[in-house]
């Protein structure tokens, strides 16, 4: 019967009913219901965090399996010092780290 924004996206609903078919039929009336929709809002952020760092897990993953016998063979094949070890480890790390944001920006 009675509706007021609070602001910030809180709504009080007062005297009045509440009608779902989710999963079965609910019907409950209430005196005073409060709705927040910035938890709606942050299930939205939470998801894609979740989603985002499972791909950055998989990309970790993925990209160290195939990227450490790159370098391990690379430095035993190619460099003569180990500076250069050092050097060609540097590279590969920075690579790896390029994957892991490149994943994070697309998820």
């Amino acid at each position: 019967k009675e509706l007021r924004y609070k602001g910030r996206g809180v709504f009080e609903f007062k005297n009045g009913r509440v009608f779902t078919e989710e999963e079965k039929i609910t019907l409950v009336k209430f005196r005073k219901y409060v709705l927040n929709l910035r938890h709606f809002e942050k299930k939205k952020l939470r998801k894609k965090r979740i989603k985002e760092s499972i791909a950055v897990n998989y990309a970790n993953l993925i990209s160290g399996v195939v990227l450490f016998p790159m370098v391990f063979f690379i430095s035993l094949r190619f460099c003569s010092k180990l500076t250069h070890v050092y050097a060609v480890s540097s590279i590969f790390i920075i690579l790896h780290q390029t994957i892991l944001i490149i994943v994070k920006i697309i998820f």
